[in-house]
Order: C-alpha cells, then structure tokens, then sequence
C-alpha cells in the first residue's frame, strides 16, 4: 500500500538501507503515479485516529477504515467540485448493504480534511436500501 509507505516515511518509521532518513522529495517520486495527495491527506488523518486504512477495492468509494468493531466505507470529496446527489445516494446504499457506515471526507483547499456521516433517515426510505 504506497499510502502507508508515505505515512510510515513521513513518521520517520522507514529508512534507506544505510539507516539514512529517505528525503520527501525522493519518496514522492518513487511513488508518484500510486499517491494522490488528497487521498494521502485523508488516510493520514485516520492513521492518526487509530485506524486501519486500505484503498478501496471499488469505484464507489475511495477508503476502507477499521477499529475494534467500527468499519467505514469513505468517499473522499474535494471542497470546490461538483458531485451528483445520486452518486452519494448510491454510497449509502452499499455502506447499508455491506454493513458499514458511510463517510465523506471533506478535504478543503488549504489541505483540512473535516469528515461526515451518511446515513439513511429512519422511517424514510432509500429505494433499494433494504
């Protein structure tokens, strides 16, 4: 996963082989075209609050998170971009199907990544949530 090796670099919990810190610069050209920085932003800030991160293995949402007996499916949203009100709709549908709670992750311009919960309304339904 090249966004725990960032995070690990980054903690100073990896190293070159001679022991030698690996520099930022170098470490964002190894991993360039695997790392993207928005998406690096947000599994940081839950690397940081204890969870266990990995990418997700769909196109519906972005991150996998897990602690103890919590697990989220996160959609990463830029602050600035236009998203479709369906697209969530449907990400709330597969957390429900899947037994997991949705989170969108708000990453602002200046790098804050603020995170929300998704969820269905009780006694209102979300066609195809059942």
């Amino acid at each position: 996963n090249p966004y725990e090796v960032l995070f690990l670099t980054l903690q100073g919990k990896i190293s070159n082989a001679d022991g030698s810190a690996i520099g930022l610069s170098d470490m964002f050209k190894r991993l360039e075209d695997r790392v993207e920085l928005t998406r690096y932003l947000v599994y940081k800030e839950l690397r940081l609050r204890g969870y266990a991160v990995e990418p997700s293995p769909m196109d519906l949402f972005d991150l996998l998170a897990n602690k103890a007996s919590e697990g989220y499916y996160i959609k990463i949203l830029r602050e600035g971009e236009n998203y479709s009100v369906e697209d969530l709709i449907g990400f709330v549908k597969l957390s429900i199907r899947h037994k997991k709670e949705a989170l969108v992750a708000i990453v602002e311009r200046n790098g804050d990544v603020y995170f929300y919960r998704l969820f269905q309304i009780s006694g209102v339904s979300i066609e195809g949530s059942n």
